[in-house]
């Protein structure tokens, strides 16, 4: 059965309908336990809206919902093209068996790439409502409404929905390519998208109305899980005793089957236990060699030669440089507010057999590897994603639903298995460390005319935390995208050369907010601000001065939070000073931030200010897009000052919060912002204006301190000196 028909089919059973019509669509192959990178087609699209005979207007979301407003985006575009109102359009998260094979919700993409397919499909439904309307009861476009089961004409007359939706209304994808939508036209008037309204579900998010997260999720006669984990880092259990809990009412037992290691009670409160009665004798194994710090080791920093991926590779004689400087940036933890969670129910007796609730940021890779893990056909699985209390990257893929799979299949009933603190740091995966080689020099017109970026980063994309190790080593001689993400300059610049090393580490790396992006703009914006200053030239003016004539869009989200700020006004301000930077995230979308950074009384420092503004062109929610880039600026406030793991042998720096150091409410600094560019088509904004936070905070260090950051997090026993 190919991927389609089965979603077909699970889309007419939502719908109360038989199968009808299937033959119209196009055949497709199961797609293996990777990643789904295509692109939605409007095949796809046909599949996520419906017209509920109660008068609403059902979408199943191809995308994950983990703070960054989509649901309530995607309400606002089905509204608008459906004209109804808002409390009409029913939002449901993504359910395996009504959605095609799709991509993760990753990269900053969703509006981007779904929204303006989204309106197209809605216009397309409501077009198709429209002629059964006109058809069977002559009403025309715009002379009716839908309330409830009817649909209310101009003159208050009453028409039976129902009958309208019979046989049922399934889009074909001709009508959708067809369909001309209103969302994304950014002359047009509008009603809904382009306004601000709350976020879905936010009652319910507060107060626990219903189910939200995957640990909402309570299932009849349903057990609690916990794997049992060390403490430190390639240490395995031996001699594992739970004779102490067994005495406890409420305790299940412990499993150890095929690597896992877990206990199972009827709540949680015996669970925690554990820690005092489970008896367990572990084992270390002796620490990966080399080490982190050594793989991470430029010995030979000016040395151009033997990187692995080269991007840029001009040719010059040997020179001397206004700027050589090395870069370092260390392991860091999403630190995600809800730890992983999966709700599991696997029975042999039901169809399907076995459904999983989770917060993943890619229930397709969820389906299909529970699919392969279990031997069972796809339509045996059922996976419920539920929204993510922030992913950033880390909730792509972590095992947890296979393990709590498992759990319910061996105790033969459900399971939820909630990961502790201690397995988001032992289990999960870092943002990589990454060194940077930075040599620029300037002609006598002060432009750039050498510039050498050579660097090293622990994998992001093909991270051994989730391929297997006959993957990894195919893996090491191709290029690792994520890692390269942001590290062409946008500057014009005569002669470059960029090329870098993907090491793979004794400790599991991958995606982290931005991905290579953060780090590789860090490295740039610190060096250009460093070529500025020691050429007495203003930062700001400096930058304009580079920016290719390509990169207008760069050029005046700078002029504009120069203005903002007050550049030329607002400088040196005794204790104070200001830091900009300025990148692009994806070639699609533009941030410019101007951080101001003060020395408190007792010597150390803090961002007191920041000034952003962010080109992702037309948004659907402005106040929701200022919410993502407040957030992205505040984890620029993290990896400037605060977020850094270390591993020594085996042991990591951090295990929980109490000694993770992360950005607190008294950090947050005051917030100036502007959306600008709202007539070009929209690109990302998720995770945009992280390019340019952290480097405008580090610059404002060096502009206050006079030394450049060139290690982050930035030691605050230098701002003393």
């Amino acid at each position: 059965m190919d991927k389609l028909t089965a979603s077909r089919r699970g889309f007419l059973s939502g719908l109360g309908w038989a199968s009808v019509g299937l033959s119209a669509l196009a055949t497709g192959c199961t797609f293996p336990a990777i990643p789904h990178r295509d692109e939605p087609t409007p095949e796809d699209a046909s599949l996520w809206l419906s017209v509920r005979p109660e008068g609403i207007i059902e979408i199943v979301s191809p995308r994950t919902e983990m703070g960054q407003g989509i649901a309530t985006a995607i309400k606002q575009i089905v509204a608008e093209e459906m004209n109804v109102s808002i409390d009409q359009v029913s939002y449901l998260s993504p359910i395996s068996n009504r959605l095609p094979a799709v991509k993760g919700t990753v990269g900053s993409e969703s509006i981007m790439v779904f929204g303006p397919l989204i309106a197209k499909t809605a216009a397309a439904l409501n077009n198709e409502l429209n002629i059964r309307a006109a058809r069977q009861y002559g009403l025309n476009a715009g002379e009716f409404k839908i309330h409830e089961t009817f649909l209310i004409s101009d003159k208050s007359e009453k028409f039976s929905l129902t009958s309208l939706l019979s046989p049922a209304l399934v889009l074909n994808p001709e009508t959708i390519e067809m369909a001309k939508s209103k969302s994304f036209d950014t002359h047009g008037k509008k009603r809904i998208v382009g306004t601000s309204i709350s976020q879905h579900e936010i009652a319910s998010i507060v107060s626990g109305g219903h189910a939200v997260y995957a640990d909402d999720i309570i299932l009849p006669n349903m057990l609690y899980g916990r794997l049992i984990t060390p403490l430190s880092l390639n240490t395995i259990a031996t001699n594992v005793s739970d004779q102490a809990l067994r005495k406890i009412v409420g305790y299940w037992g412990l499993v150890q089957e095929d690597g896992l290691l877990a206990i199972l009670a009827e709540n949680r409160s015996v669970l925690d236990l554990a820690d005092d009665l489970l008896e367990v004798t572990w084992i270390e194994k002796k620490p990966a060699s080399p080490d982190v710090d050594s793989l991470m080791d430029f010995s030979s920093p000016a040395s151009e030669e033997g990187r692995e991926h080269v991007l840029f590779d001009a040719k010059w004689e040997k020179t001397t440089f206004d700027v050589d400087i090395t870069l370092k940036i260390p392991l860091a933890a999403h630190a995600s507010m809800e730890p992983r969670t999966a709700v599991a129910n696997f029975k042999k007796e039901s169809d399907p057999f076995l459904q999983v609730w989770t917060g993943s940021q890619d229930i397709s890779l969820t389906h299909q590897s529970l699919s392969k893990e279990f031997a069972l056909g796809e339509n045996q699985i059922v996976v419920h994603g539920m929204r993510v209390g922030g992913g950033f990257g880390g909730k792509v893929s972590s095992g947890i639903e296979r393990d709590a799979a498992r759990l319910s299949q061996i105790a033969g009933r459900p399971v939820k298995l909630q990961w502790r603190r201690e397995d988001e740091f032992i289990r999960g995966y870092h943002r990589p460390p990454s060194v940077h080689h930075i040599q620029a020099s300037l002609d006598n017109l002060g432009k750039i005319d050498k510039w050498s970026h050579n660097f090293k980063s622990g994998h992001v994309i093909f991270s051994s935390a989730f391929l297997p190790s006959w993957i990894q080593k195919v893996t090491s001689v191709i290029a690792d995208k994520g890692v390269a993400r942001g590290a062409i300059p946008p500057y014009e610049i005569s002669k470059k050369r960029v090329a870098f090393e993907d090491v793979r580490l004794p400790i599991n790396t991958g995606p982290w907010r931005g991905l290579g992006a953060a780090p590789n703009t860090w490295a740039i914006e610190t060096a250009i601000n460093l070529l500025a200053i020691k050429n007495n030239i203003d930062p700001l003016k400096f930058r304009l001065s580079l920016l290719k004539k390509e990169q207008k869009r760069l050029y005046n989200v700078l002029i504009q939070v120069a203005e903002l700020a007050e550049w030329g006004n607002n400088r040196g301000r005794g204790e104070c000073a200001l830091g900009v930077a300025c990148g692009i995230y994806k070639e699609m979308s533009y941030s410019a931030t101007i951080a101001e950074v003060c020395r408190q009384k007792d010597g150390t420092i803090k961002v007191s200010k920041l000034w952003s503004v962010h080109d992702c062109g037309f948004v659907v929610n402005p106040d929701l897009v200022k919410a993502q880039v407040e957030g992205n600026l505040i984890w620029g406030v993290g990896m400037a000052l605060h977020e850094k793991l270390t591993l020594d042998g085996n042991q990591l720096s951090a295990t929980n919060f109490d000694n993770y150091d992360w950005t607190s409410f008294i950090d947050i600094p005051e917030i100036n912002l502007k959306l600008t560019n709202q007539e070009a088509a929209p690109t990302g904004a998720g995770e945009t204006a992280i390019v340019s936070a952290t480097a405008s905070i580090t610059n404002a260090i060096h502009s206050l301190t006079g030394e450049p950051v060139l290690s982050l997090p930035f030691n605050q026993g230098e701002a003393h000196s």
